[in-house]
């Protein structure tokens, strides 16, 4: 089956109606309790509700050589996908070279190499800090709780895809907003948006 994300362009579209009230986040939050929903049995191994896994990923890439136990600064969002290739995908600031941005992807248990991305067109090297957000405070293993989350609302309207495949982190810089996003849910006549606040809540939830 086809998946279908919505594009970044969609995101700010689905905040338009609501950045008068967007909450400014810039104190770290913690990670949500996993009792934070009840626990939905789960017939196959899935990355986005694989608790272990995600903690593994995050460990590995602060523990990389390149970063010789310097913070990792993650540029942008991190996207986290299930399916046919199960992964996760991000960009950070190369730790020697502030000006400089590294895509890298976690698939098969590994961290690819780091791969220079040019980002001047979009993001002017002076700019590029206030994109930022320290590895430290992104929760990885709050991952199947958005996943969950997901999993019960397509349920709720029969969606036609009712596993959970794709989940991301986002940050805003001109709204001061970080939150999480999920994959559109698609039922029969029907499309929905989902977007979860950083401590497990509902931020929005609207047919489309």
């Amino acid at each position: 089956m086809k998946y279908q994300i919505i594009l970044f362009t969609s995101i700010i579209l689905g905040l338009s109606g609501c950045h008068q009230s967007a909450a400014t986040t810039d104190t770290p939050t913690p990670p949500i309790q996993a009792a934070s929903l009840p626990a939905e049995p789960v017939s196959q191994r899935n990355l986005l509700e694989d608790r272990e896994a995600l903690a593994l990923a995050k460990s590995r890439l602060q523990a990389l050589p390149s970063f010789a136990e310097k913070p990792v600064q993650v540029f942008g969002n991190v996207d986290f996908f299930d399916g046919i290739q199960p992964r996760i995908e991000l960009s950070v600031q190369n730790p020697n070279q502030p000006n400089e941005i590294w895509f890298m992807r976690y698939q098969h248990g590994k961290w690819s190499e780091p791969i220079v991305e040019d980002v001047s067109d979009d993001t002017p090297t002076s700019q590029i800090s206030r994109h930022l957000t320290p590895l430290s405070e992104i929760h990885f293993v709050d991952v199947p709780v958005i996943a969950q989350h997901w999993r019960q609302k397509a349920k709720e309207v029969n969606a036609v895809w009712q596993e959970p495949y794709y989940v991301s982190f986002i940050w805003l810089p001109k709204l001061k907003k970080r939150f999480w996003h999920s994959a559109q849910i698609e039922a029969v006549g029907a499309q929905y948006y989902l977007s979860v606040n950083l401590d497990g809540n509902i931020w929005e939830w609207k047919k489309l």
